[in-house]
C-alpha cells in the first residue's frame, strides 16, 4: 500500500540554476526619481524621531510624508530629478559609445 502511494507521486528534480551574466562596474547608475531624492533627505531625520522603527516602518512614513506634500513643496525634488535624468541619459551615451556599439 505504501508503495502504491509513493508511485503516485511524482518527485520533481531541481532545473539547473542559471548563472547571471556578471555587471559592468563602470556602468553609469540609473537616474533617481524625486521620492527617492526625498527619501534621502529624509530617511534620517524619520529615524530619529521613531528610535525604534522598522526599516518598513521608516519607508511607510516617509511615503506618508511625500503623499502629504503639496506641489510646491515637491518642486525641488523633481527639479534635482531632472536633472539626474539628464545626468543617466549623458553618462549612458558616453558608456555606449566608448565601450559598447
Amino acid at each position: 500500500m505504501l508503495t502504491a502511494a509513493a508511485d503516485k507521486k511524482e518527485v520533481k528534480k531541481a532545473a539547473p540554476k542559471q548563472k547571471r551574466e556578471k555587471m559592468d562596474p563602470n556602468k553609469p547608475k540609473q537616474a533617481l526619481s524625486a521620492y527617492m531624492f526625498f527619501d534621502q533627505d529624509n530617511r534620517e531625520r524619520i529615524m530619529a524621531e521613531y528610535p525604534g522603527a522598522t526599516f518598513d516602518h521608516v519607508g511607510k512614513l516617509l511615503g506618508l510624508r511625500w503623499k502629504e506634500m503639496s506641489d510646491s513643496e515637491k518642486e525641488p525634488y523633481y527639479k534635482k530629478a531632472a536633472a539626474d535624468i539628464t545626468r543617466a541619459e549623458k553618462d549612458s551615451a558616453a558608456y555606449k559609445a566608448d565601450s559598447h556599439p
